[in-house]
C-alpha cells in the first residue's frame, strides 16, 4: 500500500521520468538491450553446424501465431548465419525452442522522506505486483551425438499483449545474436 504523495509531486515524476510514467504491465521498451544467459559447449566447433532440423517442439506458446512467429524468426536468423535447412535427413545440427509463460511475485522498491519527521526519516518501501513472465529457450544439438551443445536463454515480464509479437521476435533475434558463441580467451602460461 502507498502512502499518498502531494499532487504536484506526482506531476513533476511523471514529466522528469517518463519511465516512471509508462504502464505497469511494460517492463522495458521495445529494443532496449536485455540479458540472454548462455550455455555453451566451449569443445564444440560451430563453423561445422552448415544444415539444422527441427527438434520436436516440447513446449510453444498458446497462441500458435506466435509459435509461427518464433519459428519463423529462427529460420531467418539462422539462413543469415549461413545455416541451410535440412533436405537430405542428416543435420549437421538439430534446433529446438521452448517458451514458456509463468505468474511471479514482482517487487518495486522505492523511498520516502516523511514530511512530519523531516528528512532523516527515509523509509523504503516495495510495492508487490504479479506479473507474468516470458522464458524463451533456443537449443542446439549436434547432428551426430545428440549432445547439446548451445543452449540460450531470455527472462523477461510479459509486454502489453499488442507487443507480444515484437517481443517474441527480439528475444529469438537476440538470443541468436551470441549464436555462435565467442570461444573464450585462455590465459597466457
Amino acid at each position: 500500500m502507498r502512502v499518498p504523495v502531494p499532487g504536484p509531486l506526482v506531476v513533476f515524476l511523471a514529466l522528469a521520468c517518463p519511465a516512471a510514467a509508462q504502464s505497469t504491465s511494460e517492463s522495458r521498451p521495445i529494443g532496449e538491450a536485455v540479458k540472454v544467459e548462455i550455455d555453451a559447449d566451449p569443445k564444440t566447433d560451430f563453423t561445422a553446424y552448415k544444415t539444422y532440423a527441427w527438434l520436436s517442439i516440447t513446449e510453444r506458446p498458446a497462441n500458435f501465431a506466435d509459435h509461427t512467429r518464433i519459428m519463423q524468426t529462427v529460420e531467418h536468423e539462422l539462413e543469415a548465419k549461413g545455416l541451410a535447412k535440412d533436405e537430405a535427413g542428416s543435420p549437421s545440427v538439430f534446433v529446438g525452442y521452448s517458451a514458456t509463460t509463468k505468474k511471479k511475485l514482482h517487487g518495486d522498491p522505492y523511498t520516502q522522506n516523511s514530511a512530519t519527521r523531516g528528512p532523516s526519516d527515509v523509509r523504503t518501501m516495495v510495492d508487490f505486483k504479479r506479473i507474468d513472465e516470458e522464458t524463451i529457450s533456443i537449443e542446439f544439438r549436434d547432428g551426430k551425438s545428440r549432445e547439446r551443445v548451445f543452449l540460450g536463454t531470455l527472462r523477461e515480464p510479459r509486454q502489453r499483449s499488442d507487443q507480444v509479437a515484437y517481443q517474441f521476435i527480439n528475444a529469438v533475434k537476440a538470443i541468436l545474436a551470441a549464436y555462435p558463441p565467442t570461444p573464450a580467451a585462455s590465459p597466457a602460461p
